[in-house]
């Protein structure tokens, strides 16, 4: 039985997996994770590369399939949906990819657009050009509707990816290692428009990241997956008061301790 996180009355959840498993071939990549998480708060699932973290995000919207377990959406099990529910989920469930996964062969407003025009939502040329405008103000860009992505920085890249994933205004975003490649600065930049897109928008955001300073900067609670199975979960408030053996060596850098290390032998 792994760690779960059981809300009071007062918080209301949006998303909760159950015992998921995941395995490639004899490689268990997760091992019976239950996570429950609440309407508008900002979660960070840590751990090393290669533990099952962007997996695990995967097969909250359906781009893998459990072996395992169950998940539940807005109360509803959405494990075994049909690709055509799949459709309507992800329409309040977005994802900003590791590398923003735009399209090298569309302009920024033909990026951000896609998703409104996909879903065929009735929108004239106009009232197109008007929102997409907006959504590229809340990430903090403008005046770039034309340019490509290989003229954007990988920042501003970034923030287009994640204009286009909040165009269909949903209720959670993943987003698999937001920060990662990017310098100091453009970092604490797309942290501050996760927090700012939380508060404004009430959005579930859910993170995965081995960045343990801007986890523990921007999220409510974070949990560490270690071989496949969470080991650490606990409110990022309470954490000075939380004991575990797993998450301190993690936090600390320490080569000591229940976290295996490999060490070059000479």
């Amino acid at each position: 039985m792994g760690l779960y996180f059981k809300f009071n009355n007062m918080v209301e959840e949006i998303l909760r997996t159950e015992h998921l498993c995941k395995k490639f071939g004899k490689l268990t990549v997760l091992d019976d994770v239950s996570i429950s998480f609440a309407k508008g708060e900002i979660f960070t699932l840590m751990g090393q590369s290669g533990v099952g973290k962007s997996v695990f995000i995967k097969l909250l919207i359906g781009l893998l399939e459990p072996d395992s377990g169950k998940i539940f959406f807005n109360g509803e099990d959405i494990t075994n949906a049909s690709p055509k529910a799949w459709i309507e989920i992800r329409k309040k469930m977005g994802m900003l990819f590791q590398n923003g996964a735009l399209f090298d062969s569309l302009n920024v407003f033909d990026n951000v657009s896609f998703q409104i025009r996909e879903h065929m939502l009735k929108k004239t040329d106009e009232e197109l050009k008007i929102l997409v405008r907006e959504l590229l103000m809340e990430v903090g860009l403008k005046n770039i509707e034309t340019l490509f992505s290989d003229q954007l920085s990988g920042g501003m890249q970034k923030r287009v990816a994640l204009a286009r994933t909040i165009a269909l205004n949903p209720s959670v975003i993943l987003y698999d290692e937001p920060i990662t490649g990017l310098d100091p600065i453009t970092a604490s930049v797309i942290n501050k428009l996760i927090k700012d897109l939380n508060k404004k928008k009430n959005i579930t955001s859910i993170i995965v990241s081995h960045d343990i300073k801007s986890s523990i900067r921007i999220s409510q609670r974070i949990g560490l997956l270690y071989k496949g199975k969470l080991v650490a979960l606990t409110e990022t408030e309470n954490l000075k008061n939380y004991k575990n053996e797993y998450l301190d060596q993690f936090i600390k850098g320490s080569i000591n301790g229940p976290i295996e290390t490999i060490l070059e032998e000479k």
